[in-house]
């Protein structure tokens, strides 16, 4: 998975946990503390020059006082690879990753099916949230187009990944604010048509979904400005 990070939000994350990046693990400390403290035995017990045993025991103290300070830090802010694995992708600016589904009309294969998105405001391609790995992408399509336009695996003569595109949108969830969107395309061949697909306008569940060429979805000003990149991909693959 590819992802786009700000690269000042990504400074400021690590030097918000500059002092913990790195936190050693407890096993690993308590065995140095240990060792610190067999070493200040022997240095006490030994009957080496009080010069000498009052500078190593200068450097005892302050190897014991930063593995005390990692200690606490271990136990009371621990800072794993995970959890800063997990802050990095937190970052991300990619606001969607889509698979959208170009399903051609059989009877007029320059048309397509769209369906009206309330919260674009525009017609848009079938699309269902992006899986990984591939195969987990394919099914989860399948499933979304089984259940939300009752098509089912005999219905789709073919399914076939195009290719993927990625854009920067500004984001109505974030103030349009830019954010990236990240689309798997794919192009499907029907084998069946459901009886009331067979109009130019039909309705899904409630969802008003109709088949329009791609010069009729860039004539339409809004469809044109929010989704000119997918159209211009389905374009150049069909």
């Amino acid at each position: 998975m590819i992802m786009h990070i700000d690269k000042n939000e990504l400074e400021t994350l690590m030097y918000k946990h500059k002092e913990v990046i790195g936190t050693r693990g407890k096993l690993s400390l308590w065995g140095e503390m240990l060792s610190i403290v067999a070493n200040a035995v022997g240095v006490l017990t030994t009957g080496i020059p009080d010069l000498v045993k009052l500078a190593m025991g200068v450097l005892i103290v302050i190897l014991g006082y930063d593995c005390i300070r990692q200690l606490y830090a271990a136990y009371t802010h621990p800072y794993t690879v995970d959890r800063l694995t997990e802050d990095i992708v937190k970052l991300d600016r990619t606001e969607r990753r889509s698979s959208i589904i170009a399903i051609r009309d059989p009877q007029a294969p320059s048309r397509y099916l769209v369906y009206k998105d309330t919260g674009w405001g525009c017609d848009l391609f079938p699309n269902v949230a992006t899986r990984e790995p591939a195969e987990n992408d394919v099914q989860h399509i399948r499933e979304s187009l089984q259940k939300n336009y009752g098509l089912h695996a005999h219905d789709i003569k073919s399914l076939t990944f195009m290719g993927r595109q990625e854009n920067e949108k500004p984001s109505p969830e974030h103030k349009g604010e830019l954010r990236y969107y990240t689309y798997s395309i794919y192009n499907a061949q029907l084998e069946h048509v459901p009886a009331e697909w067979q109009h130019d306008t039909f309705t899904i569940d409630d969802r008003e979904c109709a088949w329009k060429t791609l010069d009729e979805m860039n004539a339409d000003e809004h469809t044109h400005q929010i989704n000119a990149d997918v159209l211009s991909f389905v374009k150049y693959y069909q």
